[in-house]
């Protein structure tokens, strides 16, 4: 009992002795150079993206005293989360904070960021430019918008090579030849180098990579624009080939008839990235059976 009667006392001592430095920090020493910052009112502003996956949580501060600061948290999420914000001069990664206090940027320091029952509380020590020191404290609501995410390179990658239109006849045993449309071969790679996919898609002629979007039918001896050229497999002859895709169990699905859809977007560094989707598939494995799937693979790069 008595040991946790000495506990009590010296943390009460330690809370006292916190107090008074309080009470002395506008004086004459070591405190005399901190001005300190007790925000009352803050303003959430629109949120910046940054590089891949790091945002920019924007909040202003005010109180009634006039004193103004805005500041700059580095998120990997749309709302702020708990930790040490390390002060930068400007904001490139999670965990990082800039800003400026009464119109003079931030230097150096840390502000410290926690939330209790939806409420925020910030607290830092931070350096300006002009060398003088301020303590910010926050405590409140902050109320973020949630917004969508850049899309981000999935580790995939494709290389697309082009070749004529040309539809082998095996009843007549001839060749017709399509001019006005041009075979685009996308062969797409795990992130590890492994083949999984590729599809055969024609379209116009002299398109770049970027002008293939769209919505193309599977057919055998394709060769009008928006057809993907069937896959095929005769283990008979040992004669596999045409567009095909890998399932989530590693086998390679040849696919016979369906759609394919080639979709692109941009990430927050302005590279084009692909998704390649099929539906309503047909498709036959090596050893001839048949079967049905879908398949979707997003954000792929293109390697040149």
């Amino acid at each position: 009992m008595k040991k946790i009667f000495y506990i009590f006392v010296a943390s009460l001592a330690m809370m006292l002795t916190a107090c008074d430095t309080e009470a002395v920090s506008g004086l004459d020493g070591n405190f005399a150079d901190i001005q300190r910052c007790n925000f009352s009112q803050a303003s959430v502003q629109p949120t910046s993206k940054l590089k891949k996956g790091i945002k920019a949580l924007n909040v202003s501060f005010s109180n009634e005293a006039g004193q103004k600061t805005s500041l700059a948290f580095g998120s990997k999420e749309w709302i702020l989360g708990q930790g040490t914000y390390v002060a930068q001069t400007s904001v490139s990664a999670d965990k990082q904070c800039a800003g400026s206090l009464d119109g003079k940027q931030i230097k150096s320091g840390t502000i410290d960021v926690s939330l209790v029952d939806s409420s925020y509380y910030i607290n830092g020590l931070v350096t300006l430019t002009d060398g003088t020191k301020s303590v910010i404290n926050y405590k409140g609501a902050l109320k973020f918008v949630v917004g969508v995410d850049d899309p981000e390179a999935s580790g995939y990658t494709f290389t697309l090579t082009q070749s004529p239109v040309s539809v082998f006849d095996m009843t007549t045993f001839t060749s017709t030849d399509y001019p006005n449309v041009t075979k685009y071969i996308v062969k797409v790679s795990d992130p590890s180098g492994k083949a999984v996919a590729e599809f055969d898609a024609v379209n116009g002629n002299n398109l770049q990579s970027e002008a293939l979007k769209g919505a193309y039918t599977v057919a055998s001896g394709a060769h009008d624009a928006l057809t993907v050229e069937a896959g095929y497999a005769v283990p008979e002859y040992n004669a596999f080939g045409g567009s095909f895709y890998t399932d989530d169990n590693g086998v390679v699905q040849y696919i016979t008839a369906g759609s394919i859809t080639i979709e692109t977007a941009k990430d927050a560094e302005g590279t084009t990235l692909y998704t390649f989707t099929g539906k309503d598939l047909a498709t036959v494995k090596a050893d001839a059976s048949t079967g049905t799937g879908t398949f979707k693979i997003t954000f792929v790069s293109l390697t040149k």
